[in-house]
């Protein structure tokens, strides 16, 4: 049997999705930066019904941790599925916001993820396999765009792009690419700085849930869609944008202000 392998499994999207890929019997290979709450959820996926499941620490803003991660692949045996989760976020104004933090987003959601995607695109290539899925997380972030989440728009951006060109550059082959755009999702995500959460407190009225992200990204995947957007209404309020960027752009701050924006 062929191997499934989720980053960022540890919580939010990542766990949610190990555990329903978990449910299909599939044997998994999870990583994550958190050893204990990636024990934790390698424990409720072979609960949940797992055939077999591994693990590996990796910190996408660590090159020797990248080159780990990519040889422990490459021994583990056939990818048949490789879901990127990884990322995270950090909100603020764009003149106010800390350069490291900058840097250090873009290095892991932007660099150390196209990086990571593209080898294991080579190696699930390699292995010959009649078809073979990936799947990352991109956000909606990076089509509509929001007061203090310029820095994390960029790199979610960037990514989008990257995948749809990737899937492009793979068309004739047996692997299919798709690029996941959850809108703010219920999870630990902005937990993490009083400006994350402060982010989250103008755009939770609309906010989805880890668990309805992963059921749309499964069937999506297996289907071997290009891009999906969860909730669907996103897209349509993204076609209403390029129609009218001035109104829109203009409704989106006085939505966000207000509290009420999704």
């Amino acid at each position: 049997m062929n191997w499934t392998s989720i980053t960022g499994a540890s919580s939010g999207i990542g766990k949610s999705y190990a555990l329903l890929a978990a449910e299909e019997g599939r044997r998994l290979v999870l990583s994550g930066r958190d050893e204990d709450r990636l024990q934790e959820t390698k424990l409720a996926c072979l609960t949940a019904g797992a055939s077999d499941v591994k693990t590996i620490i990796c910190d996408y803003s660590n090159l020797d941790d990248i080159e780990k991660f990519i040889q422990f692949h490459q021994e583990v045996g056939p990818i048949e599925r490789f879901v990127s989760c990884a990322g995270f976020g950090r909100f603020a104004n764009v003149l106010e916001h800390d350069n490291a933090h900058m840097q250090k987003m873009l290095q892991v959601n932007l660099i150390a993820t196209m990086l990571i995607v593209k080898e294991m695109a080579l190696l699930m290539l390699n292995q010959n396999l009649d078809h073979g899925e990936i799947g990352v997380i991109t956000s909606v972030a990076g089509k509509i765009f929001t007061p203090k989440s310029g820095f994390y728009a960029a790199s979610k951006a960037g990514l989008h792009g990257f995948c749809k060109a990737l899937a492009q550059d793979l068309w004739d082959t047996p692997i299919t690419v798709t690029s996941i755009l959850p809108g703010p999702t219920d999870t630990a995500f902005f937990n993490h700085e009083a400006n994350g959460q402060a982010y989250f407190e103008h755009v939770k009225q609309f906010a989805t849930t880890p668990e309805k992200v992963a059921k749309k990204m499964h069937k999506a995947l297996a289907k071997g869609r290009t891009e999906i957007t969860v909730p669907a209404y996103y897209e349509g309020i993204y076609h209403l944008i390029q129609l009218f960027p001035e109104t829109g752009a203009k409704v989106i701050h006085s939505f966000y202000t207000l509290g009420n924006y999704r």
